[in-house]
């Protein structure tokens, strides 16, 4: 039986900068990161919920639906929920 070859390990490449680091960047960074992490998060939970919704439209055989706060459901070509406010009509009040 043939082993395989051990591959080389790349040497960790060194830090770019040593010392002088700016406050108002790291911050900045910091903030993005945190920021990009909570979108992150969000979207495992968006993917979740939508599965559900989804799930649940198909049980009750339903490709459109509007809930009772005048949300439409909408089950995409791809069965992915979509969901927007019922347009409400202008009034004479509206300009």
């Amino acid at each position: 039986m043939a082993t395989k070859a051990k591959l080389k390990k790349k040497p960790r490449q060194p830090k770019l900068f040593k010392g002088n680091y700016i406050k108002e960047i790291d911050s900045a960074a910091e903030e993005f990161d945190d920021i990009k992490n909570t979108r992150s998060e969000y979207s495992k939970q968006e993917t979740e919920a939508n599965k559900r919704l989804v799930d649940l439209m198909h049980k009750h055989k339903r490709s459109r639906y509007e809930t009772e706060s005048e949300l439409i459901v909408d089950i995409t070509e791809n069965s992915k929920a979509s969901t927007k406010k019922k347009k409400q009509p202008k009034t004479d009040n509206d300009n």
